[in-house]
């Protein structure tokens, strides 16, 4: 398009939009004897910015046609893509290149956010505010700390994958996301004591919900992976289970790793071998099917409860994910080496274990302060 048909176009056009195309000019100050030359424009929601080169006008000219072309570039392009068609776009990648949990979880938070918007809106038009109303909405429905800065971390990656892909100039969140996020209340450990985890077992409905409790708790797995688990991957011999990437059911981490059998869940797993499929199967009495993590999170509940487990509200003490927080920190007060611990747990990183898992108990620091009374008996 040449010069006319660009004139054409702008006059066309309304007042707004004419600012947009032709909003780059030079301005300059004196300092001294020389000029401090400056680029001005406006950006595409009408706010004037600036910019300042130095006193080499040739480079702020250049720097200003620069502008001048990549506004021309947006204004000629076809009309800025909504928000949710872009949503719709990035789970459709989500749901080839990542876990299902993780594409379900983005879904959840990119539908929220587009009912907090009221109207669809184009992503060049999404604003800091926006995803601060979008957060106090969260918090008004009661959702906790770490969800709403869950979310805020899922609205993160999609602008600045928007920003990648060229659809956004410039995420809403760029560097600031720490005015919006929250701050998180340190987490209270639960892990279950012996006695606990008995009248856990004695609530246990049937025989596959004994199964989820027992690796849980003395394998240290987690729920997607107790019931990912089929009979293929036992090998009751050598003693020890495999956690392996399968189609549609890949590790969280994306590894596989090998687990030594506990002799608690060895009796158990021979009492129920010799079948094919998933080792657990459905929780419920229909054998054969697969179980799904979130109807089971949810009857775990209520198990908890049948055992006496819950506190002055009537609430349940443990979740299913205690099981497995209780296996790995009793591992680490047992003296496992933090780095086994770590590849037992599938961790990526070290840092997760230690921060999630090596929690510091009440019988641990008993026995700090004993070993130092013990070494203070030739004081005395």
């Amino acid at each position: 398009m040449d010069d006319r048909q660009l004139e054409t176009k702008r006059q066309a056009m309304g007042s707004t939009a004419r600012r947009r195309l032709g909003g780059v000019w030079l301005a300059s100050r004196r300092v001294g004897r020389s000029f401090v030359w400056r680029v001005r424009w406006v950006n595409e929601r009408g706010v004037c910015r600036s910019l300042t080169i130095g006193t080499d006008r040739r480079a702020a000219a250049e720097h200003a046609a620069h502008l001048r072309a990549e506004q021309r570039r947006r204004l000629l392009r076809p009309g800025s893509l909504a928000w949710s068609e872009f949503a719709r776009r990035d789970l459709e990648d989500f749901e080839v290149t990542r876990r299902p949990g993780t594409a379900e979880l983005v879904e959840r938070t990119y539908r929220l956010f587009g009912e907090s918007l009221g109207l669809d809106k184009a992503l060049d038009d999404l604003s800091f505010a926006d995803v601060e109303r979008f957060r106090r909405g969260r918090l008004a429905g009661g959702v906790s700390p770490a969800t709403v800065n869950l979310d805020l971390r899922n609205l993160r990656g999609a602008f600045n994958r928007a920003v990648r892909r060229g659809c956004l100039e410039k995420s809403p969140l760029a560097g600031r996301f720490r005015d919006v996020a929250l701050r998180e209340p340190e987490p209270c450990p639960r892990m279950l004591q012996a006695e606990e985890f008995a009248r856990l077992l004695a609530a246990c409905p049937t025989e596959a919900w004994r199964g989820v409790c027992l690796i849980g708790y003395w394998q240290g797995l987690r729920i997607g992976e107790i019931l990912a688990l089929e009979w293929s991957d036992v090998e009751l011999l050598a003693g020890v289970l495999h956690v392996r990437n399968k189609p549609g059911q890949p590790t969280k981490s994306g590894k596989n790793r090998t687990i030594p059998l506990a002799e608690v869940t060895q009796r158990w797993l021979r009492r129920k071998s010799g079948g094919t499929g998933y080792v657990i199967g459905s929780t419920s009495r229909r054998p054969g099917r697969r179980a799904r993590v979130s109807k089971v999170s949810a009857a775990f509940s209520q198990i908890v409860r049948k055992a006496g487990l819950v506190d002055g509200q009537g609430k349940a003490l443990y979740s299913l994910h205690d099981l497995r927080r209780t296996c790995l920190t009793r591992w680490l007060e047992d003296g496992a080496d933090l780095r086994a611990v770590q590849t037992l747990a599938g961790h990526a990183s070290v840092q997760t274990t230690l921060r999630h898992y090596a929690a510091v108990t009440t019988r641990s620091l008993t026995e700090v302060v004993a070993r130092r009374d013990k070494a203070a008996v030739s004081f005395r």
